[in-house]
């Protein structure tokens, strides 16, 4: 027997053979938890739908069998039913009560975890044939050939729908507020559907299934009209299903009620942790109405990861106990809840400290200033924020305080580093001071250097690569001569190369909100050097060409990169042709504007003979369904090196041609 879909379908739904189904849920059952666990963010919850789900699979064997490439779209599909169901039943003040599930761990910080949350609803979303394909080439892993010909398509219809659906599931990002390209989206699908489910889910899930003794949940029962296939189950199968679904739910649930009748309320560690039964309104210093409020808040948090589960009263509570405190009286409350046992007490000491620091930011800092050097990372951007509105406020005093604590030691430390230097885990410093030297920029450029200067070398470096990345309005140009004046010259080149730098920032701005015209003027203006010109043109090229044409995936058009080379012939002519061609492959890279971008460059190579414009195009496209096209531009190439490598790069299995560039890339 094959390990094909199919095959294992037919195995289990013929014989029951349980090989054939262990085999399915260990190749499908990451794609169904982990679904689940982005649409709820509850892993118990997770665990209650993944073996749902494979109680359905059992079921429905026999159908999706005879349509096996439809088993991964039907799995999503049914999933996402199955917890939109169990997320509308945890509405259940009860439930959410006493469901004991540990916190999902928040994403990293970047712009693929902003999508996260509404991944699953847009691939949903795609035409059943875009999702089939999308689900089938980054989570089943299958090549375009073989999609190609499981579907009965040609491998180019293939791939030119995978990137279509890319695109729509960008267009679909971008309604939501999360802009990002189709290479991104599919890194990002890549790494997502790559993760695989808890071996002892696996394990338990499957034999429970097997075995008999899984319970359908009522919202289990929904799943079975997920599917928008033909192959719904039988009438027969459900009839016969629903009463011991419904009885077993029944059971199920008058268990628990007697289990949390006898065990009464969730039993805590002291006696100090223990909420009186009746929730208490009264002044702020009444010891037992805080004890209580703050352990049910803490209780909602570790057990409520979404916004919308959370009883807003407890909320509200808690923000009309704040107003009535004084800074004072709330800074006091987060050194009290530190000795209760509570179930989790970072949220409720964030919105204490963002509430203290609203009141008054300068009693917050001086409160904390002997916990600065090892403050963890969850309070540091709250201090940090109380220290700019303090700054806002009295810069005199808001800087006294600054220098006083530096020359105490409270804030020295040997290196800035980066920001995970084992040398220097304090990053307070750094932050603090990027706060003074960038409201200096504003009033009082010539002390900003100063204050700039009297650093460290590395400090310096780290200042320049973690707090002027984003600059505000005005100050673009007394930063420019802050890093002359401020880094050595290798430094600064260093900078100038680096696309996340405070330059590449400034000049993208300017780029975007004027054009090229005010980036030039801004050039003028800071008397800038060939080398920052270079930079700069560089940092722009795209974003200006993407301005011209009205939107970044617009249209390309040869007046539009005409205007863009005679602002280039200016600033940096002699990189003209490989800025042009870096610009182009961005910019096809945006949108279907391959052709368009490709037509021009091989143009622009006929005018000037330069291989610049070829290579800086060919480097820098990432469209995977014009490899045909993009090898017959390379073999224009003049150059029997950079024609080689760009040609391997292209097709790494297939020999190179050599000679004059005119052999076709097939030829061995």
């Amino acid at each position: 027997m094959t390990d094909t879909d199919e095959s294992l379908l037919q195995a289990f739904a013929s014989t029951r053979d349980e090989k054939a189904f262990r085999a399915l849920a260990d190749r499908y059952l990451g794609l169904v938890f982990h679904t689940a666990m982005r649409h709820t963010g509850h892993r118990q919850i997770a665990e209650e739908i993944s073996q749902n789900i494979l109680c359905a699979l059992a079921k429905k064997a026999s159908s999706l069998a005879r349509n096996p490439e439809r088993l991964p779209a039907w799995l999503h599909r049914a999933t996402l039913y199955e917890s939109s169901k169990a997320m509308r039943a945890e509405t259940s003040q009860q439930r959410r009560q006493f469901l004991q599930i540990p916190p999902v761990s928040p994403p990293e910080d970047s712009a693929w975890s902003d999508a996260i949350s509404h991944l699953d609803a847009a691939l949903d979303q795609l035409p059943d044939a875009d999702r089939r394909v999308v689900l089938l080439h980054f989570f089943h892993n299958r090549s375009f050939p073989g999609i190609a010909k499981s579907l009965g398509k040609s491998t180019v219809a293939i791939q030119k729908q995978s990137q279509r659906a890319l695109e729509k599931l960008a267009h679909l990002l971008r309604a939501k507020g999360v802009t990002l390209t189709g290479t991104v989206i599919a890194t990002g699908l890549s790494s997502e559907f790559a993760k695989a489910a808890p071996a002892s889910l696996v394990q338990s899930a499957t034999t429970a299934v097997l075995t008999g003794t899984a319970g359908y949940s009522t919202t289990s029962l929904t799943l079975m009209f997920a599917a928008k296939s033909k192959a719904l189950v039988p009438l027969v199968v459900l009839l016969c299903v629903l009463p011991l679904a419904l009885q077993q739910v029944a059971i199920s649930n008058a268990r628990s009620r007697i289990a949390r009748l006898q065990a009464g309320p969730p039993a805590t560690r002291t006696a100090h942790s223990t909420p009186p039964k009746a929730t208490v309104r009264s002044d702020p210093n009444n010891l037992s109405a805080w004890k209580n409020l703050a352990y049910r808040v803490t209780l909602q948090d570790a057990h409520s990861m979404m916004n919308y589960m959370k009883d807003k009263r407890i909320e509200l509570e808690l923000r009309e106990r704040l107003e009535a405190m004084t800074p004072q009286e709330i800074l006091e409350k987060m050194d009290q809840i530190t000795t209760w046992d509570l179930p989790g007490i970072n949220g409720l000491q964030g919105r204490l400290l963002e509430a203290a620091i609203a009141k008054d930011p300068s009693m917050t800092l001086r409160h904390f200033e002997s916990q600065i050097a090892n403050c963890p990372d969850n309070m540091r951007f709250p201090l940090v924020k109380a220290f700019t509105k303090w700054l806002q406020n009295d810069s005199a005093a808001a800087t006294a305080w600054l220098d006083a604590m530096r020359s105490s030691g409270k804030l020295e430390c040997t290196s800035l580093g980066n920001r995970n230097s084992e040398q220097c885990h304090n990053q307070m410093m750094a932050d603090f001071l990027g706060v003074v030297i960038s409201d200096l920029l504003k009033s009082d450029p010539t002390l900003a250097i100063q204050r700039f200067k009297s650093l460290m070398p590395d400090q310096r470096m780290a200042l320049i690569n973690y707090q002027f990345r984003n600059l505000e309005p005005g100050t673009e140009a007394a930063f420019v001569n802050l890093v002359r004046q401020g880094v050595t010259e290798d430094q600064s080149n260093f900078i100038l190369t680096y696309r996340n730098s405070g330059y590449a920032k400034i000049a993208s701005k300017m780029a975007q909100e004027g054009g090229f015209a005010q980036v030039g003027k801004f050039l003028d203006t800071i008397e800038a050097t060939p080398v920052e010109r270079r930079s700069f043109a560089e940092f722009v090229a795209d974003r200006g060409l993407s301005r011209l044409i009205g939107g970044e995936n617009a249209k390309v058009t040869r007046a539009a990169v005409d205007e863009m080379r005679a602002w280039l012939a200016v600033q940096s002519p002699q990189d003209a042709d490989r800025i042009t061609g870096i610009a182009l492959a961005r910019n096809a890279n945006a949108g279907e504007n391959f052709q368009a971008a490709a037509a021009i460059v091989e143009a622009i190579y006929q005018e000037s003979g330069s291989d610049a414009v070829l290579v800086a195009f060919l480097e820098n496209v990432k469209s995977s369904s014009s490899a045909r096209e993009q090898e017959s531009m390379a073999t224009k190439i003049t150059d029997d090196n950079t024609r080689r490598k760009i040609l391997l790069k292209l097709k790494p299995n297939v020999p190179p041609p050599s000679g004059d560039g005119s052999a076709s890339p097939s030829q061995p």
